[in-house]
């Protein structure tokens, strides 16, 4: 955050309290940015790892990609109910 302070009161004009805002809002943009960036690396991830595991799931057990896609998400529900 930026902070101005005028030796005067009032000296700020309406163009230069809008000027005095921009670099806030770009950092703000900025920062929106890097966690949006963050987000789609994790997403890019899982999804990697989860291509990996239907791959292992379809060949070692003959599933369709349906099928192993469920696998996993059955798993899942099924330790969320047995930890509660």
């Amino acid at each position: 955050m930026l902070d101005l302070y005028p030796r005067k009161p009032g000296s700020f004009t309406e163009e230069g309290e809008t000027a005095g805002c921009l670099p806030d809002s770009h950092a703000a943009v900025a920062r929106s940015g890097a966690r949006t960036h963050d987000q789609v690396e994790q997403a890019v991830t899982a999804c990697h790892l989860v291509g990996e595991a239907m791959g292992i799931l379809m060949g070692s057990r003959h599933l369709t990609e349906d099928r192993a896609f469920d696998v996993p998400r059955r798993e899942q529900r099924r330790d969320c109910c047995t930890n509660r």
